[in-house]
């Protein structure tokens, strides 16, 4: 795992958001090795790749829980992902999760986000 910051994409953060537990800077997964599992069009005709990665003996070393995380990335008229994370392991365990994307934008007093309007945020 680097020690230094990643730009663009989409870091994907797991299980600790930030600094805020004991491993490193937002987890175990955004520098990890992904594997692409399938790349093909939905009934739609929409283009997607999912992707996956999982418990290694280095993220153990770390975090002692077995996990399996697959990303869908699909691109249609936009571009949509969706991550689902999967305890492997007989042991439950607590997480944080996001997509941690970073955008390029012009002028951002121009800027506007859509489809927030139900959504909701609980405190750590």
């Amino acid at each position: 795992m680097g020690r230094f910051p990643m730009r663009g994409g989409i870091p994907v953060i797991f299980p600790q958001f930030g600094s805020m537990g004991n491993l490193p800077m937002h987890g175990l997964v955004k520098a990890a090795m992904w594997e692409i599992v399938e790349t093909s069009k939905d009934p739609n005709g929409a283009v997607y790749a999912l992707l996956r990665t999982g418990d290694t003996e280095v993220t153990r070393a770390l975090w002692p829980h077995a996990f399996r995380a697959t990303m869908r990335v699909t691109l249609d008229e936009a571009l949509s992902s969706s991550l689902t994370i999967q305890n492997t392991g007989d042991t439950p365990f607590a997480f944080q999760c996001a997509l941690h994307t970073y955008l390029r934008v012009g002028d951002v007093q121009r800027v506007t986000v859509h489809g927030l309007e139900r959504a909701t945020m609980e405190s750590p």
